[in-house]
């Protein structure tokens, strides 16, 4: 009988890694050191020429080459995705060596990675690797004991006289450029944050190698600088978390279906086929939200909004191109995190993930699948990390808020959804509390977030994404309320208090009744607000920071 050993590689605590500076530079780098530790450097670690990967290919799997076949091999890579990977080796003897090699590569490449692993040894033909008590479920119990009971990493903070790193608050052991690469001031530096600016080129080399055939007119700015765009004297910056609902679970089905040990292959060759196709889903999406964008910039049909937009964009100074105001820090799967101008985030988010549930629904393997996410609009010099956390935190929202719908009402399907802020005087607390503190009128909650992209999800039924984008448009481009944009803004305060002072201070100044929401609601045309609900805090509070992508939804018929 033939025993082999099923090894999961984990690379832990990756969101605190790649977003635990407030320098861009260090989390483009974290990120690629993210995708070596699961990619080429796995590869490196495992026996030379008695693998499964391709030649031709860091990460591309030859499925026709299998351990239990006879193959020449000792290791087969089952999958790569989410800082996971599973692989099945000859030996535990193997497995135990190669994860070593990676282990050591990463303490010198990559300092302050780390790495959870575990191995289970079975029988191939009498121990199934799926079904609720198969070697999967075994193996990731294993490994979620071993991330628990690891010993924390606590580096040694310095001996004598040393200076710190301003990123990490580590010993520095040499000195980096303050701000951009051309910055001529050194600040001290610490191992992990050298080692992340050494492969920040790497990262922007495979970035422009995906995306350049869908933004070929532009360039792209290794900095900040040139993302945020300028509102009055300010620029703002917009960070987008996006996350897939459920990916989770569409795994442990998979592995629940194969409990018999004659499956085991299947199993496998199905795990493999759902996480490849997740990661190209989440590339495809991307990639047509870049698509989208750079159409809609050069479309004859721009409207005057981007023709001004357009006017504002920087230019590289050795091409001439026009430095396209976006940048991915994190992609590929469900799971995606990128950086663009604050006027562009909301649109942006929309698209992708109307691309998310578009690229799903086209792979059979997958199925459509929505997602959720998180917008946060701040200063461009507003910190990083915490900018990050409140976007992640605006998804996380989104997915109870969807949980919580589903769970009042069991007929409701699956949906996508969004959420933002915009942080225009910081961050103050959890969203929560300040949406409590800052978000309250006495008729009820000003906000109607989060927004899901179908109506008859969350909130009210004549409320949601197309009815807050028409609005918001109504609002900048209609004469009666584009020339009188300070009155709409007092309108914001106002609607604090109340239905009735809204409908006095409309007929005080003039105004004329609010764009519609609902033909059967008119009060809300009169006061903005329909029982507890307002209407119109969200679209006012948007309008400076919301510039339209996509053309007018069609009005349904019948």
């Amino acid at each position: 009988m033939t025993s082999y050993t099923l090894t999961v590689l984990d690379v832990t605590s990756i969101q605190g890694y790649i977003f635990g500076s407030n320098r861009v530079a260090e989390n483009i780098g974290a990120s690629q050191l993210v995708h070596n530790a699961t990619t080429c450097w796995v590869r490196t670690s495992l026996p030379a020429g008695l693998h499964n990967l391709r030649d031709d290919s860091e990460t591309s799997i030859d499925p026709s080459r299998q351990l239990e076949l006879g193959h020449s091999l000792d290791a087969e890579v089952i999958l790569r995705g989410g800082g996971n990977v599973l692989i099945l080796f000859r030996t535990e003897e193997i497995a135990k060596q190669s994860v070593g090699k990676l282990t050591r590569r990463l303490i010198e490449e990559a300092p302050g990675l780390e790495l959870a692993a575990a191995h289970y040894e079975f029988v191939w033909d009498n121990k199934p690797i799926g079904g609720n008590e198969g070697v999967h479920r075994n193996l990731y119990q294993k490994l979620n004991q071993a991330k628990q009971q690891r010993q924390r990493s606590a580096p040694m903070l310095g001996l004598g006289v040393t200076l710190e790193c301003r990123s990490t608050g580590q010993p520095a052991v040499g000195f980096a450029p303050s701000q951009g690469s051309d910055d001529t001031t050194l600040r001290p530096a610490s191992a992990e944050v050298l080692a992340k600016l050494a492969h920040r080129e790497d990262a922007y080399c495979r970035f422009e190698r995906i995306f350049k055939d869908v933004a070929a007119g532009y360039t792209f700015r290794r900095e900040f600088g040139a993302l945020g765009g300028t509102e009055g004297e300010m620029s703002y910056i917009a960070v987008v978390h996006a996350d897939g609902n459920g990916m989770g679970k569409r795994f442990e089905e998979v592995v629940k279906a194969y409990a018999q040990p004659t499956q085991n292959r299947v199993c496998l060759n199905a795990l493999r086929a759902l996480s490849e196709a997740v990661d190209q889903a989440g590339q495809t999406a991307l990639k047509a939200t870049v698509r989208r964008l750079t159409e809609r910039f050069e479309s004859p049909d721009a409207d005057q909004a981007i023709k001004n937009f357009l006017q504002s964009l920087q230019y590289e100074r050795e091409t001439g191109k026009p430095i396209l105001p976006f940048r991915p820090i994190v992609y590929g799967g469900d799971d995606e995190t990128f950086v663009c101008d604050g006027r562009l985030g909301l649109a942006l988010a929309r698209i992708y993930l109307e691309e998310w549930e578009r690229a799903t629904a086209a792979d059979a393997t997958i199925g459509a699948a929505h997602a959720c996410a998180g917008v946060a609009v701040v200063k461009a010099h507003y910190p990083f990390v915490r900018a990050y956390e409140l976007a992640d935190a605006l998804c996380a929202g989104a997915k109870h808020a969807i949980r919580a719908a589903r769970r009042d009402n069991p007929r409701l399907d699956d949906a996508t959804a969004l959420d933002w802020h915009f942080a225009t005087s910081g961050i103050g607390g959890t969203i929560s509390q300040i949406r409590e503190r800052e978000y309250k009128g006495t008729a009820g909650a000003l906000h109607l977030r989060p927004v899901g992209l179908s109506p008859g999800l969350l909130g009210p039924r004549w409320y949601y994404w197309d009815t807050f984008d028409k609005v918001t448009r109504t609002l900048q481009s209609d004469p009666c309320w584009r020339d009188r944009r300070n009155k709409v803004k007092e309108l914001r305060e106002v609607l604090r208090e109340g239905p009735l002072a809204v409908e006095q201070f409309r007929r005080a100044f003039i105004l004329r009744e609010l764009p519609e929401l609902d033909g059967s609601r008119q009060n809300l045309q009169r006061t903005g607000w329909d029982g507890s609900h307002c209407g119109y805090f969200d679209a006012i509070e948007a309008l400076d920071f919301y510039l339209p992508l996509t053309d007018l939804p069609r009005k349904e018929e019948g």
